[in-house]
């Protein structure tokens, strides 16, 4: 007899902390987040959605993506290989892509590669677009005329970016280690809307999200509902609710050293903005570093 609290599966973590720990998430853990990720992804979804998957179905991150495309009834595209992403992307004409910051680091700098190529009016049309593409984002006042002028690098430039990516894509979601500030304003700013999130094997995976209407680059967004994110006095961040895991397999020791009084100790130092609920990350308490392509090393 299933029950939401009953484990689903068990995902072992990458065991920079000593030996791979193996995660046992629960069934209300997976749904919780699937209800979380339904809010980010609806507002994206004009028609059927359409993903293109690259990322290992083992990583916590995609294993959860995988029944959010299930849940909103997805059409999935898997990529050959990495190699051969950006023609997949042309053929599968992607809605929604998730994948680790590396990627858009990748995809910054080719981009940038390719621009940097452009000179004369074209050039001048480039800075604009991610000079007025930035003001844009930040929500900052702008004049009839920048107004006018982002309309004009919207048709010219951004619509011409984003048919490079199948003409589709509503938005790229960055998880599974912290994306640089700069890459996600230049990609949101050329037209192609990146959300940052933030998670862990433990929270099934993920804790939160940006939504689409209110994108804020230097954060990871507010909380997914259904769970509690506070900070502890050392700054560390404390995560409370369905979606934490129900402990580390047959370590008993280790699982009471991470959730106390049910709050998980995250090990990530970070604030909430007290206004609107955004978490930023600031830090790692142990010294591990989180690198790019999301895998952890100590």
């Amino acid at each position: 007899n299933l029950k939401r609290n009953s484990p689903a599966c068990i995902i072992y973590t990458s065991g920079t902390g000593g030996n791979p720990k193996g995660v046992i998430l629960s069934h209300g853990g997976i749904l919780n987040n699937l209800e979380g990720a339904k809010e980010i992804v609806e507002p994206l979804i004009k028609k059927k959605p359409v993903f293109l998957t690259w990322l290992p179905l083992s990583h916590s991150y995609e294993h959860t993506v995988q029944f959010v495309q299930i849940a909103v009834g997805a059409k999935v595209f898997y990529a050959e290989k990495i190699e051969k992403l950006l023609d997949n992307i042309s053929q599968a004409k992607p809605t929604i892509m998730t994948a680790v910051p590396r990627f858009y680091q990748n995809l910054y700098n080719k981009i940038n590669i390719n621009m940097k190529k452009a000179s004369g009016l074209k050039l001048k049309l480039i800075e604009m677009t991610i000079k007025l593409g930035k003001k844009e984002l930040n929500k900052e006042k702008m004049n009839f005329y920048e107004n006018f002028l982002n309309i004009i690098c919207k048709i010219l430039v951004r619509k011409k970016i984003k048919k490079q990516f199948g003409g589709n894509l509503q938005a790229f979601v960055s998880g599974g280690g912290a994306l640089d500030k700069e890459i996600g304003e230049f990609l949101n700013a050329i037209g192609l809307p990146t959300l940052q999130g933030y998670g862990l094997t433990e929270t099934s995976p993920v804790v939160s999200c940006n939504p689409i209407h209110k994108i804020k680059v230097e954060t990871v967004g507010p909380p997914f509902k259904g769970n509690q994110v506070k900070i502890a006095e050392d700054g560390e961040i404390l995560v409370k609710g369905e979606n934490v895991m129900l402990g580390y397999w047959n370590k008993k020791e280790e699982t009471d050293k991470v959730i106390k009084n049910g709050w998980l100790y995250t090990g990530d130092i970070g604030e909430i903005n007290p206004d609107d609920g955004y978490l930023k990350i600031t830090d790692r308490k142990k010294d591990i570093i989180v690198n790019a392509g999301g895998d952890n090393i100590s």
